[in-house]
Parts: structure tokens; sequence; C-alpha cells
């Protein structure tokens, strides 16, 4: 893998540019860099960040839309901007108004190779599968579990829209070769994988370090070795998912019950299916 993460940092932009060329990265609008600004401020202030949401109408509506879906498993109907800071508290919002926000700025396309649902329903399901299995494991990093299952490959998005003649070839051989590794694939393409490209938006969308860390697969997370598992799961087809989460979680090193599996999955998949639809 290209090793980004030995050498002096530099700045993203250049990062990316040297990496895929002139392409203009993303970037969040004045309102989201505001809010997050406002829940990152040592003063932090609930009528403070919910003022500068309120200011944005589609990430209001989208925030209310999410913290009530099953997706955040919450018992109690969230129904206005107090209520909802109040019950996830500021870290567990920042992770809804990013993710909405990078779902807002990346590129919308659909080049044949490419299914734009598909990737939102896998990265769904990726996250919910995250945070399903940390509510077991590692209860307290449930929403950092569920953030950087979100956004793994959220780079995907920016490669194949920059790459796409690279990108059309390195899917053709990994829809057609179920054992073939995606990022083996990109390395050998390209000289480095989406996850590289994943830590250089991180660092210049300045999310968390541990979301950063996640992003790259290269960094310390804290998550344990189930998350590990889920972020090599392939995940377009739900059977298939179903049958590798009973095989890796009912055997070594998990030894889970079948049924406490079942139930997780049962759990993670309506949850996804709620998420992917709020995210396309």
């Amino acid at each position: 893998m290209f090793n980004f993460f030995k050498r002096k940092s530099k700045d993203p932009k250049e990062e990316l540019k040297r990496l895929i060329g002139d392409y203009e990265l993303p970037s969040f609008s004045g309102a989201v860099i505001n809010i997050l600004s406002k829940l990152r401020s040592p003063g932090f202030s609930i009528e403070e960040v919910s003022q500068a949401i309120r200011v944005d109408p589609s990430t209001h509506l989208k925030v209310l839309k999410i913290v009530n879906s099953a997706a955040f498993g919450l018992t109690t109907n969230v129904e206005n901007l107090r209520h909802a800071i109040a019950m996830l508290g500021k870290s567990h919002l920042e992770t809804i108004v990013l993710s909405q926000a990078v779902n807002k700025i990346l590129p919308k396309f659909n080049p044949p190779f490419f299914d734009l649902r598909l990737f939102w329903a896998c990265s769904a399901r990726r996250a919910s599968f995250a945070r399903c299995f940390a509510k077991h494991f590692q209860p307290s990093r449930q929403m950092d579990a569920f953030t950087i299952g979100l956004l793994q490959d959220i780079a995907l998005l920016v490669l194949v829209d920059a790459k796409t003649e690279v990108y059309s070839d390195i899917f053709e051989i990994w829809k057609r070769d179920k054992s073939a590794v995606l990022h083996n694939l990109e390395n050998d393409a390209l000289g480095f994988d989406h996850y590289v490209v994943g830590a250089i938006l991180a660092k210049e969308w300045n999310l968390p370090k541990v979301i950063t860390a996640g992003l790259s697969r290269s960094g310390n997370t804290g998550l344990g070795p189930y998350f590990s598992f889920l972020s090599l799961l392939r995940l377009e087809n739900e059977e298939a998912v179903k049958e590798s989460i009973l095989k890796i979680f009912c055997d070594a090193p998990f030894h889970l019950e079948e049924k406490l599996v079942a139930s997780i999955t049962s759990e993670a998949l309506e949850a996804a299916e709620d998420l992917s639809m709020l995210l396309r």
C-alpha cells in the first residue's frame, strides 16, 4: 500500500492532487462548517447548535429523520433539534451531520459499472452491523463504529468520478472474482487505494482523529476485532451477508450463539434498509 502515514503531513488538497490530478476536492458548505464548529466548541451550547442547524433546512430535516430511523435504535421519538441534541449528545449528533454533509457534497453519477444506490445500501449495512455488534462487544463505541462503517468507502465516490476508466476495469475484475479484494486491485492498478484517499478527505474535512484512523484502515481506532471482520465483508447480496455473518461470529474467535447472531443480523438489516433510503 502507498504509505501515506509515514510521510510528513501535507496539505490534503496537495496530497489529493498528487494522487489523482486536478480534481476539485469536495468541500462542506458554510452552514455545515458552522454547525460542526458549534458542535466542537469547548463552550458547546445546545441553543447555538440548534440555531446553526435551522439555517440549513435540508440538514435540519435529515437530522430528525435519521435520528428517528431504525438505524439509531432509539425508543423515544425525537420531535425537535433540542430534543435530538439532549438525547444523543454532541458527538452522536456530529455523526448524523457528517453523514448528511458528506452525502450532499460528493459526486452524484451513475457509470454503468457503479451502482450508487447499491453503494449506499452497502454503506448503510456496514454501519448498521458495526453499531449492532458494537452494542454487544463495546457499547460505549457504538457511534464510532457506526460512523466509520458508514464512511469507510466514501472515497470511492471521488475516485470513480476522477478515474472512471481505471475503476471500470477494477470493478469488472472485482465483480467477476468473488475472492478478489478491492483494495488489492486498487493498489495493483494505481499504487494506492481508496483508504488512502479516504484519510486525506477526512483530514481536509477535519473529522475526528478516530474517524480518520478508521477511514485509513491503518490507524488505531480502538474498535475490537469484530469491526475488522465487518470492514472486509462484501455486502452486495443480503443472503450471502447473513451466511457470512453467521460463519464469522459463531466460529472462533467469537463463539457467539447462533440465535444471538441471527437476532443481531435481523436488527442490523432492518436498520440498514431504513438508513439507506434516507441516504439516497
